[in-house]
Order: structure tokens, then C-alpha cells, then sequence
């Protein structure tokens, strides 16, 4: 028997919270996105603002906006890269729920 990867059962987490109202369409694209991005066993993606925004065919401001309200809700937690560095932030896939 094969268990889901986590990343699907947290997008189905998310997915539900957007049914029930409590996130945003667009809080779900960015992690739909972030899903895609999942490197690798940590639950972790790096893709950059630029690149998420992109992807989910929102503005950046967007996109800031929606990983600040995933990061609020407990589903992602941000690593923040240093200013002036090549390294940017690292999004940790997380749910208290799961």
C-alpha cells in the first residue's frame, strides 16, 4: 500500500481551509506552486517571490501577501535568506493539523 506523499495530503489540507473560507484562493495557488517546488525530504521549496508569482499568474505583492497568510495559518514557515545574498528564503511545508 502506498501512503500519499505529504506534500498532497497538506495541499488537501489547504484546499480544504479554502473551502471552508478561511484561506484565499490565492493563498492556495502560492502553495500549489510551493508543492510543485518541494525538493526534498525536509518539506522544503525555494523557489524566489519572482518565481512563485510567476507561476501562480499573480503580482508579487500577491504572492508576499499569501505566503504572510499561509505563514499566519502554521501551513508554511519561512527561512528568510540575508539581504545583498544569492541564497533567498526556504518555505517549510508545515500543519499543526496533520
Amino acid at each position: 500500500m502506498n501512503e500519499r506523499p505529504y506534500r498532497f495530503i497538506w495541499l488537501d489540507v489547504i484546499r480544504s481551509q479554502v473551502s471552508t473560507g478561511a484561506l484565499t484562493n490565492n493563498a492556495s495557488h502560492v502553495a500549489l506552486i510551493l508543492a510543485v517546488h518541494y525538493i526534498n525530504g525536509n518539506n522544503e521549496a525555494w523557489p524566489s517571490q519572482q518565481q512563485l508569482a510567476a507561476d501562480a499568474g499573480v503580482s508579487e505583492r500577491t504572492a508576499r501577501n499569501a505566503l504572510q497568510e499561509l505563514e499566519q495559518h502554521g501551513y508554511i514557515a519561512i527561512t528568510r535568506g540575508r539581504q545583498g545574498r544569492i541564497t533567498g528564503n526556504v518555505y517549510h511545508l508545515e500543519n499543526r493539523q496533520l
